[in-house]
């Protein structure tokens, strides 16, 4: 893949298969030369493993356990490929594999990231400490992560705090949140604002789940 990006942090990789599983679908698996098509289950952090369930039935021609596979999927323009391994065949039409260690991409983002201000509806609401409870809408929002504009003169955030707090979906859900900022900027358009990008810190699988499944919703009503 030429110009290609590398996703390897352990819980980027996981907040990529869930993205991955809700909003991409289908996935192509080669190995000994053969390649099944099919689609890929929600990841499980508690096993370290996803399921993906073939479209035709392969009893007799599959791989043996512990074998290497190549897994490949496209979304709009954008390429992705990892080598992962086969941990087991619990039915001729399900395989079940490790997470990868690295996820390839021919693009610049590894996780679609959804610009949801434009339609309003998603707020987080954060504890600052001794500047209290920040409360504002989302900028853009993605399985791995979140930014949102805020005032630097109510509260002083930097780079590398840790914050507590919950993301609130359009339909009134709220999801618990632990961020971490990632970096920060001048907010575009609003003057002596700033902009954090935050990424998600311990999410449990239920809430990364119904997060994913929410912005797949999402695309698919306003895109």
């Amino acid at each position: 893949m030429s110009g290609s990006q590398w996703l390897t942090r352990p819980d980027d990789v996981v907040a990529h298969l869930f993205y991955a599983a809700a909003e991409i679908g289908e996935a192509e698996v080669e190995s000994g030369g053969m390649t099944r098509v099919g689609s890929m289950s929600f990841p499980s952090p508690e096993t370290g493993t996803f399921s993906f369930f073939s479209n035709s039935e392969t009893e007799g021609q599959n791989p043996e356990e512990g074998a290497v596979v190549r897994v490949r999927y496209q979304h709009d323009t954008c390429e992705f490929a990892f080598l992962t391994e086969l941990v087991e065949i619990p039915t001729p039409k399900r395989w079940r594999l490790a997470f990868p260690r690295t996820i390839e991409r021919n693009e610049q983002r590894l996780i679609a990231r959804h610009q949801v201000h434009q339609y309003g509806g998603f707020r987080v609401r954060l504890d600052t400490g001794e500047k209290g409870w920040l409360s504002v809408p989302v900028h853009d929002l993605s399985t791995g992560g979140l930014s949102f504009v805020f005032d630097p003169g109510e509260h002083a955030l930097a780079v590398g705090t840790a914050l507590a707090g919950s993301l609130i979906m359009p339909s009134g859900m709220s999801i618990p949140l632990l961020v971490e900022v990632r970096h920060m900027r001048s907010a575009p358009e609003v003057p002596g604002q700033q902009m954090a990008g935050c990424r998600f810190v311990g999410l449990t699988t239920t809430d990364h789940a119904s997060l994913a499944r929410k912005l797949a919703e999402w695309r698919t009503k306003f895109r």
